[in-house]
């Protein structure tokens, strides 16, 4: 296929492609409505960038569109096998189209446990030719479930040749089994030939591919209790449910809720009953809730009555015992650092509810704080605290955009007892590479010698590995290999290969679009080469490192299949099923439009 030339690619166009995996319309499949001519093929450039004003077609950014193509194309293959039958594909492939098995034959048991099944398959099988093999194949495919299954396809790379365009898509299936109606969920990797100059497939084969049945009996691992749990406080159901445009729509606009606050959660038991209550921080305009947990696992919202009911716009917190005596304080990242006292419980005369009350015992000048990690850094026997920082320093753009250099400094605060927090930043050495707009960081003894190190995860750039020696920290990132440069949402340590030093797990953000156009000739041309391996890092996925000692980490992310953890928030080490081996469980999502996709 012979190329336009490629519009450089402009900052907004940049970032609509990046965060086009949130936002984007389903293309239609037969209306050529905002279609483009590229070269002898006409193709849909996309229903969202058409609303929206972009259209990547226009700018020079075919591989965008013929990626779209093949999504579109594959979606609405597995939509007519639906059923066991695959009819009317003439629109959408080739008459000559090779296809290999989609479901391999012969399937390897990794895992087998009373709570899930895990198998991968082993490509053996030779490709066959025509539209009655491809049917076959979508029939076999779809053959083990009963009813029709929910079905995400995402296209994440684009790889243009003199035969056609390879474009790499994720497929994922998640229903239950035709014989016994559990769980069970079909993720692959496929490769999709298109056409040079027409809009069909001439090629479809699979590089991966494996299948998850859940427990017989069950219909899921776990089960969502959270209107039963919220019954009891139908006003706080009424505004967690309700949509953030919704929420902005009925709030002053001079405090009104944000796009994207990035508010968080923190749990423990703040009155001492033995049950793990929450602290929820919210946007402006609305209140922060105290949700303490009943004996019958309801809630009751004793925002107000512990003194808690914030109304600042709030980012962080943190439930910790500060000063020692046995029960949980709190600190909140609101328009400033808040340090609140826990005085003790009183009885709730209506509910019998034992309510902690609060008092706020001092307050720091630090704005913008997004998360907040403890531990007893000096080992002096009580809790010091870091503050993670987001926003840039005079209120302009990350810069550079993947290795940005811009933010606003993090605080490291520590305790020197009688409620009183020091500045100790600059004189622990944590002012080396602090300016990196930081979402959170994650403390541990990494390296054995008995204090505690801090890892924290930027976004825009690179993470940070401070070590502890003898009370000076030393950020040591780049020379033991764990900088990371991506969209650094979350990190954890946790020790996943059983060796017993402690790994992290970084979360961050993957992005299809940026993905395929990072890899183009056309992307960035005048970068160099050193950039251009950033941005492609960039959208890459989530990180595991390996520890290995004086030899640094290792990485192990995409050999371990666990860098594709969508647009990923938080991400935790938890022995889920209680094997005694640490799994990995990441939040992932983002503001969704009505009526776009929601293949994250």
């Amino acid at each position: 296929m012979s190329l336009k030339a490629a519009r450089p690619l402009s900052a907004s166009l940049l970032l609509a492609l990046l965060f086009a995996c949130s936002t984007d319309q389903e293309p239609s499949s037969g209306s050529t409505e905002g279609a483009t001519e590229i070269s002898s093929i006409r193709i849909e450039s996309g229903a969202a960038q058409t609303e929206k004003g972009l259209d990547a077609g226009a700018e020079g950014w075919n591989t965008e569109v013929i990626g779209d193509l093949a999504k579109s194309h594959i979606k609405e293959l597995l939509l007519r096998s639906r059923g066991g039958t695959a009819t009317n594909l003439e629109d959408l492939t080739s008459s000559e189209i090779e296809v290999g098995p989609l479901r391999p034959a012969e399937l390897i048991l990794v895992r087998r446990g009373d709570d899930f099944t895990v198998s991968r398959g082993v490509i053996v099988e030779a490709p066959e030719q025509g539209r009655a093999a491809l049917a076959r194949r979508l029939s076999e495919l779809m053959a083990p479930f009963k009813g029709e299954p929910e079905l995400h396809i995402k296209a994440w790379k684009v790889t243009q040749s003199d035969e056609g365009s390879w474009v790499t898509l994720f497929y994922q299936a998640v229903g239950e089994a035709l014989d016994d109606g559990r769980p069970y969920q079909q993720d692959a990797t496929w490769e999709c030939l298109m056409h040079p100059t027409e809009q069909r497939i001439l090629a479809l084969t699979v590089r991966e591919h494996e299948e998850v049945f859940g427990p017989v009996g069950l219909k899921a691992l776990f089960t969502d209790v959270t209107a039963a749990a919220m019954e009891q406080e139908g006003a706080l159901v009424t505004q967690l449910s309700s949509s953030l445009s919704d929420l902005a729509g009925r709030t002053d606009i001079t405090v009104g809720a944000q796009v994207a606050e990035y508010e968080g959660v923190s749990v423990g038991d703040l009155n001492g009953d033995g049950r793990e209550d929450v602290y929820l921080t919210q946007t402006r305009g609305v209140p922060n809730r105290l949700l303490l947990q009943r004996p019958n696992g309801k809630v009751h919202d004793a925002s107000a009555e512990a003194g808690l009911d914030l109304m600042d716009r709030s980012h962080a917190s943190l439930i910790l015992d500060l000063d020692a005596d046995g029960d949980q304080d709190l600190i909140v990242g609101a328009l400033g650092i808040m340090v609140f006292e826990n005085e003790g419980n009183f009885a709730d005369a209506e509910t019998g509810v034992s309510i902690p009350k609060f008092t706020l015992k001092r307050s720091y000048d630090i704005s913008d704080s997004y998360s907040i990690s403890a531990a007893d850094v000096d080992r002096d026997g009580d809790l010091d605290f870091y503050v993670c920082r987001y926003r840039a320093a005079h209120k302009t753009f990350p810069t550079p955009y993947h290795d940005a250099k811009n933010g606003l400094a993090n605080v490291y605060l520590r305790n020197d007892g009688d409620w009183d927090f020091v500045d100790a930043t600059a004189e622990s050495g944590f002012q080396h590479n602090n300016n990196r707009y930081s979402f959170a960081s994650s403390w541990t003894d990494f390296d054995g010698d008995g204090d505690q190190d801090l890892y924290v995860a930027n976004d825009f750039g690179r993470n940070n590995l401070y070590r502890n020696d003898a009370g000076l920290f030393t950020d040591v990132a780049a020379e033991l290999g764990v900088e990371d440069i991506s969209a650094g949402m979350s990190a954890d340590w946790g020790d996943p290969d059983s060796d017993g030093d402690y790994d992290v797990y970084v979360g961050n953000m993957f992005s299809a679009a940026g993905n395929r156009i990072a890899y183009q000739r056309e992307f960035q041309v005048e970068a160099t080469l050193e950039d251009r391996d950033a941005y492609q890092r960039h959208a890459r996925g989530n990180s595991l490192f390996l520890n290995r000692g004086e030899e640094g980490f290792a990485d192990v992310s995409v050999q371990s299949g666990v860098t594709m953890g969508r647009w990923s928030w938080c991400s935790r080490f938890v022995d889920i099923n209680n094997d005694c081996r640490e799994d990995i469980i990441v939040t992932n999502g983002y503001i969704t439009s009505p009526g776009a996709s929601h293949d994250l």
